[in-house]
């Protein structure tokens, strides 16, 4: 009965240490695709290597956020109001553009 249970045990460790070593080896591979995708594509800033969790070769490049010049809120760059004139700030609503002009 203990050489059953032995080698029942061996057996489990065994096979934990596989899978660990497979999904080791799985996620290496995608470090590695990604770093190469990055260096591929270019991407500025990224210094050759892919800056997120998991980034594949069809993975688009984050947004420039901008700052509301009247109350500082972050907004995307293509969400934001231009300024007109020599006010050629972005805000977050034509209304705070209007109150930087009054």
């Amino acid at each position: 009965m203990g050489k059953l249970l032995f080698w029942i045990v061996a057996i489990v460790v065994i096979w934990s240490v596989l899978t660990l070593i497979r999904i080791s080896q799985r996620k290496q591979e995608r470090a590695q695709a990604d770093a190469e995708a990055g260096r591929r594509s270019g991407a500025p800033g990224t210094g050759g290597r892919a800056g997120g969790k998991n980034r594949g070769a069809g993975a688009r490049v984050p947004e420039r956020i901008v700052a509301c010049a009247h109350c500082g809120v972050y907004l995307p760059y293509s969400d934001a109001v231009r300024g007109r004139g020599s006010d050629s700030g972005d805000y977050c609503c034509v209304e705070h553009r209007d109150a930087v002009r009054r």
